[in-house]
């Protein structure tokens, strides 16, 4: 199924992005989502994206192969809305620092309850994030990726009180691969001869490989 974003009047058709071999449940996914950012962006209504956010947290444990684009979606939500945590953070610190004044005191009010709300939307990603792991962890390999790639992201949240919980539990679903190179024993008896070998075959003198030494070791070992 292809799908197209942003309606072209002229064409008939979304014409912004399109998205090949998504499925139906891919594309509901990702309209609730566009839905979500449009209206952090524009509207600002708060029981339409809380609303959006039930909608995806029922379905997030049944999510299965899930395309690339709507993985990214996912992450980039989470994305803005740390962005946006940031900027209100920083303007709470700033106010508390410069409060003089009644008015003051209502925008230092206003900003501290967004940054709550701000908050609590976070949380429902990464609620959302985790049920899906949880359930069909091995049905979204696009959305490990995407999680693993952009892991830098939720490194500011991980001691957060309100957020620490639920990535930790996100975290253990990615344990830290380590990796052990077990060396052969006498490995240098292929190296210097693979070394050789190279050397040999790349250089433009002249060698005869009858009156190299090692070529013959290899062949009386291999004899053998």
């Amino acid at each position: 199924m292809d799908a197209f974003w942003k309606f072209n009047r002229h064409k008939g058709k979304y014409t912004e992005r399109s998205l090949n071999e998504i499925s139906l449940g891919g594309l509901l996914v990702a309209v609730v989502l566009r839905t979500i950012q449009f209206n952090m962006t524009r509207m600002r209504a708060k029981y339409l994206h809380t609303n959006c956010f039930a909608a995806l947290a029922n379905m997030s444990s049944q999510f299965q192969n899930l395309h690339t684009y709507v993985s990214q979606r996912i992450v980039s939500l989470f994305n803005l809305l740390a962005r946006k945590h940031t900027k209100t953070l920083d303007l709470i610190q700033q106010q508390q620092i410069l409060t003089t004044n009644t008015s003051n005191d209502n925008i230092f009010n206003e900003n501290v309850q967004d940054l709550s709300i701000i908050e609590d939307v976070m949380r429902m990603v990464l609620e959302i994030i985790n049920s899906c792991l949880t359930h069909t962890l091995q049905h979204n390999i696009n959305l490990i990726y995407t999680l693993l790639y952009n892991k830098d992201i939720f490194d500011n949240y991980r001691a957060h009180l309100s957020f620490q919980d639920i990535l930790q539990n996100i975290d253990t679903k990615f344990p830290e691969l380590k990796f052990t190179y077990v060396g052969e024993e006498q490995s240098e008896d292929f190296f210097v001869l693979y070394i050789w070998t190279l050397v040999y075959k790349s250089c433009n003198l002249y060698w005869s490989s009858e009156s190299i030494l090692i070529f013959k070791q290899q062949q009386s070992l291999i004899s053998q």
